[in-house]
């Protein structure tokens, strides 16, 4: 059953079937609906619409053969791949510039916070020098996702670039969830792509941890050694979980129902402990932090029990402080050296031009941070100290305008945090 287009009556003619073509003059039409019958996606050409029986959507085909639109259940972007090789379907990308009026795409990768600002996941094979489409919200279908289970949720992996991972990436990587699998199969996997940004799991005192399914356990701890010094130190995770270390600061099981962390496993320096879950600063009793003795050992009690994937944030100070400005800021527009000199526990240098920034040697850079951010149009080098690498790498590159790179260091290299 169908309508045909009557050029006398300027109307549409109720008929059995409609073969070829239907020209509709769209003024004088009346048409009030169209029916399609549900059915599998057909054969390729662009422009053709259907009513997809295994989506259950309207779907249309595009200009790219090897994917079909299904319109109301995905967002989808034209794309450039410029990377010098193919982007393969179902990789994870990020944004990496602008060519041909399109905005350029690479593989994203969770352990900088540049390449972990993920637009969506690549619907098709994207050839080099040629435009594609990415899903930003919906459904990536016919993919490998037989790694994974049904409803697990997945993240963006800090090691593999473009691929996913089913455990949290935890600080100093990026923890940013890419989706969900609905479907897991070596051919016919189905992703459902949500994508949800996180900063790198760390703090200016302290250092958090983004608790995943697998880990029961939270615990910070101070190498007393590293206390007998009057400074104010960084707390460091310990994922072993349980209660044994030497140098505990909290530890306690997550799961949903236990409220109660203890406080201080062993000897450590008189110091000030702060609690924060998912950003929201805890309180002890009647106190807003808690102050421990040494040695000592007591309890610091939640008033909500966390859960399994909550964010945990510890901050523990000892000791004073050295007489060092808390931060200082400098602006740059040409070549800049740190040379770690500076009587600053931070330094932010606000970057224009095409500029290179020099990192000061890494040993007198421990527990100070650097924080360098393009305020300008040019791209901005970070180059490390000698042979001191950056995350791996002799260098590091900031190409978009606002963006920040913030760094610390081992006493051996630095790492974007």
């Amino acid at each position: 059953m169908g309508y045909k287009y009557n050029p006398f009556t300027a109307k549409l003619d109720r008929v059995e079937d409609i073969t070829g073509k239907m020209d509709v003059d769209g003024l004088n039409s009346d048409i009030t609906y169209l029916n399609f019958n549900p059915t599998t996606a057909p054969t390729y050409q662009q422009g053709r619409v259907w009513y997809d029986n295994q989506s259950r959507s309207l779907s249309y085909y595009d200009e790219h053969s090897g994917t079909s639109i299904q319109v109301g259940k995905e967002i989808v972007m034209d794309v450039r791949n410029d990377t010098g090789a193919t982007i393969t379907d179902g990789k994870v990308v990020y944004i990496s510039g602008a060519a041909g009026q399109h905005p350029t795409i690479a593989l994203a990768r969770a352990n900088s916070e540049s390449t972990s600002e993920i637009i969506g996941v690549t619907t098709h094979n994207i050839p080099n020098n040629t435009v594609g489409k990415v899903t930003l919200i919906g459904n990536v279908n016919d993919i490998d996702t037989s790694a994974f289970t049904d409803g697990a949720p997945v993240f963006l992996s800090a090691t593999t670039a473009g691929e996913l991972t089913d455990t949290i990436p935890v600080s100093p990587d990026f923890s940013v969830q890419v989706g969900t699998i609905a479907y897991a199969h070596p051919t016919q996997g189905i992703l459902v792509v949500h994508p949800e940004h996180a900063l790198a799991n760390n703090n200016a005192l302290g250092t958090s941890q983004h608790v995943g399914a697998t880990q029961n356990a939270i615990k910070t701890y101070v190498d007393n050694a590293v206390a007998a010094a009057s400074t104010t130190l960084l707390s460091y995770i310990d994922q072993s979980g349980g209660t044994s270390d030497t140098y505990g600061v909290l530890a306690g099981l997550i799961n949903g129902s236990n409220t109660v962390y203890t406080v201080s496993q062993s000897e450590y320096r008189t110091g000030t402990l702060t609690v924060y879950l998912n950003g929201q600063l805890q309180t002890q009793g009647s106190s807003e932090d808690w102050v421990e003795t040494t040695p000592a050992s007591g309890t610091f009690t939640f008033a909500i029990a966390p859960l399994t994937g909550d964010l945990i944030t510890v901050e523990y100070s000892v000791g004073t402080p050295t007489e060092l400005l808390e931060n200082v800021v400098l602006a740059k527009t040409t070549n800049y050296t740190i040379t770690g000199s500076e009587a600053t526990a931070e330094i932010t240098i606000l970057a224009s031009n095409t500029i290179t920034i020099t990192l000061p040697a890494s040993a007198v850079y421990t527990n100070r941070f650097i924080n360098i951010k393009n305020v300008g149009t040019g791209i901005i080098t970070i180059e490390g100290n000698a042979s001191e690498t950056i995350d791996g790498d002799l260098t590091k590159t900031i190409s978009f305008t606002y963006t920040t790179v913030r760094l610390t260091s081992d006493g051996n290299n630095f790492y974007i945090i």
